[in-house]
């Protein structure tokens, strides 16, 4: 998957100085800290990313990449099934692929709410505030604020999310 650059909407250099000076432990970590860099994965649909987002919760990278290969082998053309097509998908083939459960009523659920509208576009996505984000996609069983928060830094290429909720964050590592 490419990676690109996003164009901050802010002065990068001027935004650091801004929180160093804000906070004195904060500023240590800046100053020591590599240069800030923020790559966004090349954007896939909401509906594609937030699948692969549920296939890498609470399992291993390792397997959940194997995991998410062989549910983008039960689509076409190498790409994830879509939404119709995932709702077509039987739970025996969506096990044997390696999905819990929990997972596939997760999956179905968004393809549903995705067909309904609910999961928007990656145009409207990005015309959509965070908040709006945030408030129709954890209506999506599976989905919570954590994943929906890094759809908008590694999908949409946000930089001014902050994941609050996120353990290294709260350790500050």
């Amino acid at each position: 998957m490419a990676k690109q650059t996003p164009t901050l909407p802010f002065d990068l250099a001027e935004a650091m100085k801004c929180l160093a000076g804000r906070d004195e432990r904060l500023g240590r970590l800046i100053d020591t800290a590599p240069a800030f860099q923020l790559a966004s994965e090349e954007a896939r649909s909401p509906y594609e990313a937030l699948l692969r987002s549920i296939t890498y919760q609470s399992i291993s990278g390792r397997a959940a990449a194997t995991i998410f290969g062989r549910i983008k082998a039960l689509g076409g053309d190498g790409r994830v099934p879509t939404p119709e097509e995932m709702l077509k998908l039987r739970t025996p083939t969506l096990r044997k692929a390696g999905l819990s459960g929990a997972k596939i009523l997760a999956m179905k659920d968004l393809a549903r709410k995705t067909l309904a509208g609910v999961v928007p576009t990656l145009d409207e996505a990005r015309a959509m505030s965070d908040e709006e984000l945030v408030a129709r996609l954890v209506s999506v069983r599976g989905i919570g604020v954590w994943s929906v928060e890094m759809f908008l830094i590694f999908r949409l290429g946000r930089p001014d999310v902050l994941p609050i909720h996120d353990l290294g964050v709260r350790k500050g590592c």
